[in-house]
């Protein structure tokens, strides 16, 4: 169960992110998966894991699609409105688990 103000952030860090990148309609699953797990790390005290985040995707998705997306085109476009040290300080746990 997420924290009540998890999902709101992370329909605001889709719509930004939305408003600035051109996003083909088969990657909103991805997208929409990623804005919930940053949200998740940055507000909650037992945040989302990306296993269950994909689990919760139907396994449409990939722990790898999810954190390869949230480094590359994501991140950069994230950081201009979540201080970035916040970012880094959320997801450091999970990649170096994972990688």
């Amino acid at each position: 169960m997420c924290e009540e103000e998890v999902f709101p952030l992370a329909v605001n860090y889709l719509d930004r992110f939305l408003s600035v990148v051109p996003t083909r309609k088969c990657q909103l699953q991805l997208l929409g998966a990623v804005c919930m797990f940053i949200a998740s790390k940055l507000k909650e005290t037992s945040p989302l894991s990306a296993e269950k985040l994909c689990i919760y995707t139907d396994n449409s998705i990939t722990c790898e699609e999810l954190l390869v997306r949230l480094l590359n085109k994501t991140h950069d476009h994230l950081c201009s409105f979540i201080p970035s040290g916040r970012l880094v300080l959320a997801v450091k746990p999970i990649l170096c688990k994972n990688f």
